[in-house]
């Protein structure tokens, strides 16, 4: 049985477009799910936003994989395999400034 993963776009933009201070009263709204392959599975956490990309990745952590979400294209682009058990306290940048 193949997993879905929901993801709220309308919620990822509006934080890539700095609008996340919102109304009080606006509820985020589901405009789009982007299914993954059948072999993603176990606990899915941590995702990371690339906004300039498009991108959206997260830690399958069941499947030590890192899965790449195309945002624009709304598939799943990659599965990034061998990160085996998660390393805390760490932080990968891209640029530097």
């Amino acid at each position: 049985m193949k997993r879905w993963l929901s993801v709220a776009l309308l919620f990822l933009s509006s934080l890539a477009c700095g609008a996340a201070s919102a109304a009080p009263d606006e509820v985020l709204q589901l405009v789009r799910v982007i299914p993954l392959p059948a072999t993603v599975g176990g606990r899915i956490d941590h995702f990371a936003l690339d906004a300039a990309g498009e991108r959206l990745y997260l830690a399958a952590l069941g499947n030590n994989t890192l899965e790449v979400i195309d945002l624009r294209l709304a598939r799943h682009a990659q599965s990034l395999k061998g990160f085996g058990e998660p390393s805390y306290n760490r932080i990968w940048c891209t640029e530097m400034s």
